[in-house]
């Protein structure tokens, strides 16, 4: 690893980004499922038909986002934060007044949800490498992984030991879940506020990038933005 990686602000707030988005996605659908299933005691095709919408959304985001960073750019980000805080909202409300989360009733948190999630996946590994030269694209792309493992066993942890010790305060289970959301909250809020940090990419520094070298081609024949292309 280069340590001169790391006095790059863009990879800097770029990893920062997905360790926090990784503490919050695989933490929810942890608490989620437990919530489900051991709450409302749904059986197992249940449990997961509940997360069909959010499936659906984040499959839309990523054919939309392209379409969102050659207009907005790297804001693309926010706004996919911003979405994964209302869909998050939109639960802890309901559970924090001691009413059940029915599936029924999730399906457009859940989907709003997974939008905000498919918007903030898709662009975020352009948007840790962009600035990496060519000669450590390698070492980039090894240390986003690492943070992505990383951010996801600490959110699990975190997360899960909380939801146990609210569950273990004699809360309800909606209670519980509606306080553990509140992590969730935290990591998708903080995501939002990161997103404006981030550099803005200039044709210069993206063709320099390991991402073009390791396949993504930039498309500057776009009349509106940046547009990401695979080859």
């Amino acid at each position: 690893i280069h340590p001169e990686m790391f006095l790059d602000r863009a990879f800097v707030v770029g990893i920062l980004i997905a360790f926090i988005f990784y503490m919050g996605t695989p933490s929810f659908f942890m608490v989620f499922t437990y919530y489900l299933q051991q709450g409302l005691h749904l059986d197992a095709l249940t449990t997961g038909t509940t997360f069909v919408p959010c499936s659906l959304g984040v499959a839309l985001a990523a054919f939309l986002s392209p379409l969102l960073v050659a207009r907005i750019g790297r804001f693309v980000l926010a706004v996919g934060a911003a979405l994964q805080v209302a869909g998050i909202l939109a639960m802890i409300v309901p559970a924090v007044e001691k009413e059940l989360l029915l599936p029924s009733s999730l399906w457009l948190a859940m989907l709003v949800l997974g939008l905000g999630q498919g918007l903030t996946l898709s662009p975020l590994a352009n948007a840790v490498l962009a600035s990496s030269r060519s000669a450590h694209a390698g070492a980039a792309a090894g240390v986003l992984a690492t943070f992505q493992q990383l951010g996801g066993s600490v959110g699990v942890a975190i997360v899960g030991a909380a939801f146990a010790s609210f569950l273990g305060e004699h809360q309800t289970w909606g209670e519980a879940l509606g306080h553990a959301l509140v992590f969730h909250l935290i990591f998708f809020s903080a995501i939002f506020a990161l997103s404006f940090i981030l550099p803005k990419p200039t044709l210069a520094s993206i063709g320099k990038t390991g991402a073009v070298d390791a396949g993504v081609k930039f498309n500057t024949r776009a009349r509106k933005g940046f547009l990401w292309q695979m080859k």
